[in-house]
């Protein structure tokens, strides 16, 4: 297992809104968006005049920069999906957790197993499972239906003597890059259902890579955390075109132009 790590500022990825790809599929960042007038080509529908990624959580967010059209088009097209075998065994894992931690049940799915001492540590503590926290933009507490942005944590607990936050969560499968960032959301919506926390440590564990990942972060390191956050989804709710940003997962997205979506490539 990682040892715990402090929080540090990494370089920021250019995020910047791009105009649409040229004739030759070729992307240039930073380059002009068309106006608010023009309908993009290679998209269907008019031109957003509200994000459809709002309320955002963080799956939103990481969809969005990785390919504004697909997150576009996963909230504002129906399509009907049929769950994985690999998300349907996550989901399975999540569920036993979830009754085990809560008292409702002593069984854990065969992933768990090799953590049922972990679990049973935390279950001492009576955590709070499928903790949903929502904010508004000022990154207050607002209700669930009416709020800016909102998320869940798999389970937490507060140790109020200590002003400490305790975060957890379960993976199944494998170790993203973009996890790190997860875990910086999850650490700031500590600060909003923990009003007067000092610190706080979220712990995400791998069954299947047999593998804990650390994050420490004290109050004062929270705000830059905070503003890097906001100046993305500024980015994001500003796009009112979310042009295609074509790249290698283009081969498995579902409104690819080879798997009868709606986009161009």
């Amino acid at each position: 297992m990682t040892s715990a790590a402090q929080w540090h500022p990494k370089p920021k990825a250019d995020l910047t809104p791009t105009a649409p790809p040229d004739s030759q599929g070729r992307v240039l960042r930073g380059a002009a968006i068309p106006a608010a007038t023009t309908k993009p080509s290679g998209l269907s529908g008019a031109v957003l005049t509200k994000s459809p990624l709002i309320p955002w959580s963080y799956s939103r967010l990481s969809k969005y920069e990785r390919c504004p059209a697909q997150a576009k088009w996963s909230y504002t097209l129906k399509r009907d999906y049929v769950q994985g075998v690999a998300a349907a065994r996550g989901s399975a894992a999540h569920s036993t957790i979830e009754n085990f931690l809560s008292k409702k049940t002593k069984v854990l799915h065969t992933a768990v197993l090799p953590y049922q001492h972990v679990m049973e540590d935390i279950r001492r503590f009576n955590p709070e499972v499928e903790k949903e926290v929502a904010i508004d933009r000022n990154w207050q507490a607002a209700p669930w239906n009416a709020c800016w942005g909102r998320g869940g944590i798999d389970a937490a607990y507060y140790i109020r003597k200590q002003r400490k936050a305790e975060l957890f969560e379960w993976k199944t499968g494998k170790m993203y890059d973009d996890h790190d960032e997860q875990r910086r959301i999850y650490i700031l919506f500590s600060a909003v259902a923990y009003p007067d926390v000092e610190e706080t440590r979220i712990r995400s564990y791998y069954f299947d890579l047999d593998k804990m990942k650390e994050l420490v972060v004290r109050r004062e390191e929270m705000e830059p955390i905070r503003t890097d956050f906001n100046a993305r989804l500024h980015i994001m709710e500003g796009d009112t075109v979310m042009a295609p940003r074509p790249g290698y997962y283009c081969s498995w997205c579902d409104f690819s132009k080879a798997k009868g979506g709606p986009c161009k490539f």
